[in-house]
């Protein structure tokens, strides 16, 4: 998020290892930990779903 949006918690080089990325941050939609996961073949979730869905129950 803001201020770091271009930021991401892990390196671009250990996603290779993953089959799936998950991020929880909605601005920007796609973060660079998303990015970056596409980038290496991850299966990439921004989760939206979650922020939609949190009011129904």
């Amino acid at each position: 998020m803001e201020p770091e949006a271009g930021v991401s918690p892990v390196g671009a080089s250990l996603l290779g290892n993953y089959k799936v990325v998950m991020d929880i941050v909605y601005a920007p939609l796609e973060t660079k930990l998303l990015a970056d996961g596409a980038a290496a073949g991850c299966l990439c979730n921004d989760d939206l779903e979650m922020l939609l869905y949190q009011r129904v129950s």
